[in-house]
Parts: C-alpha cells; structure tokens; sequence
C-alpha cells in the first residue's frame, strides 16, 4: 500500500510518502530521513531500522526501489534525490 502526507503549515509533520507491505513500513520524508519499522516485532513502530546507506537487497533497499517504481521516479536520480517526490509527468 502507498500513502502519503502533503505538508499543511498548520501542522509540524513534514511531507513524507511511504510503502506499507504486511510485516514492513518504509517512509521517506521530504526533510531526507528515512524510517523503516518491521511491523511483526515493533507493531508500534519505536524501533527505526532505516540505515543511511542500506545494503543492495535489503529489505529497505527493496522497499526504497519499489516505492521510486510507484511514484515514477528515475532509477538515475531516485537515491540522492529521494526526498523530492515529483511524480511521473510532472504532478
């Protein structure tokens, strides 16, 4: 599942998208943090797993990808640049 959160200025949370699979949460915020929680052993989330430079076929390597392929980011661009969600054709 994808969702996202468009920033409101009447709220502190920044803009962020993320990919809900069902044991994982992957969120990437437009402020460039990333949050990766495994939700069959941290059903609430107190535990971020996201690394800064995840291995390649990590779980949050795989998630990071399949969440650029939803929103039609670039492979080229996608990894410095995954914190600017401009998705495909421009919306």
């Amino acid at each position: 599942m994808l969702f996202e959160y468009q920033f409101d200025s009447s709220t502190p949370i920044p803009t962020y998208v993320g990919l809900r699979t069902a044991d994982a949460k992957y969120v990437e915020l437009a402020t460039g943090e990333k949050e990766l929680y495994r939700l069959g052993s941290d059903p609430w989330e107190l535990t971020n797993m996201a690394v800064a430079h995840p291995s390649p076929g990590s779980l949050q390597d795989q998630l990071a990808h399949r969440l650029q392929d939803l929103l039609g980011i670039p492979e080229e661009i996608a990894v410095e640049n995954a914190h600017v969600f401009t998705r495909a054709g421009g919306k």
